[in-house]
């Protein structure tokens, strides 16, 4: 007979794989069901993410402006073209970032893909679990 005490590992890491293998099931339900596809995290940061993009492609927007005018940019001018510039190329990965978090429309199971979502949106950013707690 196992001693009681030799039976505790065992027994925490099955707990262990039953929370986790509960979090995937609900986060996957989750993102199954909700109407942006992915979790409520990467939502809210491709949300703040076009605000900021709309702010930066503004403020490009005008500093171009002003170097059509073929008037010679102050060093602080020149410096907010490159950091618009760098911010446009940062942007763009983060886009493609989100879209590997959402479900593809041709996926061929609805529920394979949202286990898919959930698991790399958990293991990329660590998302997923908040949702669940409410």
């Amino acid at each position: 007979m196992a001693e009681p005490v030799a039976l505790i590992g065992p027994i925490s890491n099955l707990v262990t794989f039953i929370d986790f293998g509960l979090k995937i099931a609900y986060g996957a339900k989750h993102i199954r069901n909700s109407s942006y596809s992915t979790t409520t995290e990467v939502n809210k940061l491709n949300r703040n993410l076009s605000e900021i993009i709309g702010e930066v492609q503004r403020c490009n927007y005008f500093v171009k402006e002003l170097k059509l005018t073929d008037r010679k940019l102050p060093h602080n001018e020149k410096r907010i073209m490159e950091m618009v510039a760098e911010c446009d190329k940062l942007a763009e990965d983060v886009r493609k970032l989100i879209q590997t978090l959402k479900l593809r429309a041709e996926a061929r199971s609805k529920k394979i893909e949202s286990v898919r979502v959930f698991t790399r949106s958990y293991k990329l950013c660590g998302l997923g679990c908040n949702d669940l707690a409410q």
